[in-house]
């Protein structure tokens, strides 16, 4: 099972972390195995994007809006970075955890008071 807070796994640009069993790297295909699905799926690298390393900033210190809605009862940040875009994964105090992209959310510091990235999907 893929550890979702060391972990980010996007596939032609859907995150898939959530879905995924075991992942693994054998010359140049990724070779995914999807949880309830026995079958090993090949997808070729330049289609699989696998962030690691993530920043782990402290949930208190942010106030996170997604869709007009303020998350709250937010119990661990894990912040993944790619070139052109940054990721977001959410683990709540009740177990649940979603992934974001950082462009649909509006993330705001709240021991400053001030906004620190404003980000609105373009959608």
């Amino acid at each position: 099972m893929i550890d979702t807070s060391e972990n980010l796994i996007i596939i032609k640009g859907q995150i898939k972390t959530p879905e995924i069993e075991s992942c693994q790297n054998h010359n140049g295909n990724y070779k995914v195995v999807f949880r309830n699905i026995p079958s090993a799926y090949t997808y070729k690298e330049e289609n699989v994007l696998w962030l690691t390393d993530p920043e782990k900033p402290d949930p208190n210190n942010y106030q996170i809006i997604s869709k007009g809605r303020i998350l709250s009862n937010i119990k661990a940040l894990s912040i993944f970075k790619a070139k052109s875009h940054n990721y977001w994964h959410i683990r709540f105090q009740n177990g649940t955890e979603y992934d974001y992209r950082e462009k649909d959310l509006e993330i705001i510091e709240s021991c400053l008071g001030r906004v620190v990235r404003k980000v609105y999907s373009n959608i």
